[in-house]
């Protein structure tokens, strides 16, 4: 059962209210970053089972603790059909559990694509959000309509927490040199307030850029639902600006590594979902919400 009531960012101030903290528990399952015992379970037993357990695993760690859960889509993907089944199947587990689903696909490509990606992620997969990257402009986002007006959420990606991202997007353009993000800023804002979809999307926002983001704009993202991976195994910390972020109520902090990454005593997957309890435990004891 989805927690849709009427928009994105309602259900997820909502949600992120009912719990009282930010965290994104994020479902990697990549078996290089994954613990000892998973990667023998995968030669024994294959790609599906280990896919299953991995996600169960995080989402009974997950419910009734966060608010949302986010699927890497790749890590999925690389199993080919058999993958997209067991990510089909995640999503619908998730939501019986009363998580917030967002597909991290970080889809943007033409409108009649996009469409399809929309029909994917939204019909088929029953997420509540997708990432998209919308450097190829409105087309990405355009074609979603329909399912944003229905409840369903898209995050952009805006600045990225990656070490290389800031050579493109914070690129100098026009007479004023001013960065390309925030063109690309602008034109977000203007094109949902247009078409009156606001409370329809949010941003993601690398946690190890926020104090980079000049103050404007960094002030004028305190009433933006924003996603903002980074912290922990991309080495971004809880700093003073992105605390003002959480505690606005729409931001949620994605980790990922962080929590499921284990050690090496972990024997089976009750463990690694002690594990994770333990993690989340941890992590949600600095991004409380009180509001």
């Amino acid at each position: 059962m989805t927690l849709i009531q009427s928009s994105f960012v309602n259900s997820l101030s909502s949600k992120i209210r009912s719990v009282g903290n930010a965290l994104c528990v994020g479902c990697d399952p990549d078996i290089l970053e994954s613990p000892r015992f998973t990667r023998e379970w995968l030669e024994r037993h294959g790609p599906v089972s280990f896919l299953e357990n991995f996600s169960r695993s995080l989402i009974e760690a997950a419910a009734d603790k966060v608010p949302a859960i986010k699927f890497q889509s790749a890590f999925f993907e690389a199993w080919g059909p058999d993958g997209f089944r067991v990510l089909q199947s995640a999503i619908k587990f998730a939501n019986e559990c009363g998580l917030l689903t967002i597909l991290d696909a970080k889809r943007g490509d033409i409108s009649s694509t996009m469409r399809a990606y929309g029909q994917m992620a939204f019909d088929v997969m029953a997420a509540d959000a997708l990432t998209v990257t919308p450097y190829m402009g409105t087309d990405t986002v355009s074609p979603l309509e329909p399912w944003l007006k229905r409840g369903r959420g898209v995050y952009l990606v805006w600045v990225s927490s990656n070490a290389s991202g800031a050579s493109v997007q914070d690129c100098p353009i026009g007479p004023t040199n001013e960065p390309l993000s925030t063109r690309i800023y602008q034109e977000i804002l203007n094109y949902f307030e247009e078409v009156k979809l606001s409370d329809s999307f949010g941003l993601v926002v690398g946690a190890t850029r926020v104090s980079s983001i000049e103050y404007k704009t960094r002030s004028s993202l305190l009433n933006k639902a924003l996603l903002m991976p980074g912290v922990g195994a991309q080495g971004g910390t809880i700093t003073p600006e992105l605390r003002r972020l959480v505690e606005s109520g729409r931001t949620l902090v994605p980790q990922s590594r962080q929590l499921s990454r284990g050690t090496p005593d972990l024997k089976h997957w009750d463990d690694l979902r002690d594990h994770v309890n333990q993690q989340i435990y941890s992590a949600t004891s600095h991004l409380l919400v009180t509001t």
